[in-house]
């Protein structure tokens, strides 16, 4: 994602699910005497999915910038790049 800036590679789905999987446990853990086992790597778990869906806020804002109704995504994010496609015809006339 952030090579290519496609934010599209990021199932959103998922990520918010596991966010709030992970921040259900987080609390599980709090009612539940603060168990650590519980809080510690649910809370990693809650960080991450908050960055990633942070970046691809970013990501998608920054898309949005440029009227992109009709416009490659990759085009914008990478506007030096040009990939033309070349028809290469046989120029050789002899014959073996």
């Amino acid at each position: 994602m952030f090579k290519t800036g496609d934010y599209t590679i990021i199932p959103i789905n998922l990520t918010i699910t596991s966010f709030i999987i992970t921040f259900s446990w987080v609390i599980y853990g709090m009612i539940n005497n603060f168990d650590m086992n519980l809080i510690i790597p649910n809370f990693i778990g809650v960080v991450v999915n908050v960055i990633t869906l942070y970046y691809v806020y970013q990501y998608k804002n920054h898309l949005h910038e440029y009227n992109i109704d009709n416009v490659n995504k990759r085009e914008i994010l990478n506007p030096g790049v040009e990939i033309n496609m070349v028809e290469i015809k046989n120029t050789d006339t002899s014959t073996k």
